[in-house]
């Protein structure tokens, strides 16, 4: 993990380079979010079926798995 020399500036133009970091780095199992382009977005890895959710104009500012945490994702 953290194989980058500086942070990426994300964009609808290099989300794909986003997605391609996730799948190479994260296993199965272990969830990420980040915000980028006015939304939020879930990447879970699992090999071959990994997870990406788009939630289009959601600022998220956490992940979370109890529903208490103002202004997050909840993962049930």
């Amino acid at each position: 993990m953290n194989s980058y020399s500086t942070a990426l500036a994300l964009s609808v133009k290099n989300m794909a380079t986003a997605f391609k970091y996730l799948q190479a780095n994260f296993s199965a199992g272990e969830t990420v979010a980040f915000t980028a382009v006015g939304n939020t977005y879930v990447f879970q890895g699992n090999g071959a079926a990994d997870t990406a959710v788009q939630l289009t104009g959601v600022l998220a500012s956490n992940l979370n798995t109890d529903g208490l945490a103002a202004g997050g994702v909840w993962l049930v």
